[in-house]
């Protein structure tokens, strides 16, 4: 599967025309196997299936509501920080 990981709501940072066309293309992305295979925005039917996943429950809950598609938590994880540095040494 393709994985499109999502930090921010759907519609940010576009114009409310461009917010309308990309929900309506996410719902045909991210929607069930049998849309994946008609095909639309003039785009050949797809072989992989699209997994969305938002990174708070809040945002899926938001992208469902915007979407009509249920959308997977992963919540980030920020284990390629290391440990601290520039703290005192005891």
């Amino acid at each position: 599967p393709i994985v499109g990981y999502f930090a921010n709501p759907l519609t940010s940072y576009l114009t409310a025309r461009a917010a309308l066309a990309w929900v309506a293309e996410f719902a045909w992305l991210a929607g069930d196997a049998a849309a994946l295979q008609v095909g639309s925005f003039g785009a050949p039917p797809r072989s992989a299936p699209f997994l969305a996943v938002a990174s708070t429950r809040f945002l899926a809950e938001q992208m469902r509501v915007q979407s009509g598609v249920r959308v997977l938590t992963a919540r980030p994880l920020a284990a390629y920080l290391g440990p601290a540095r520039g703290w005192p040494k005891h």
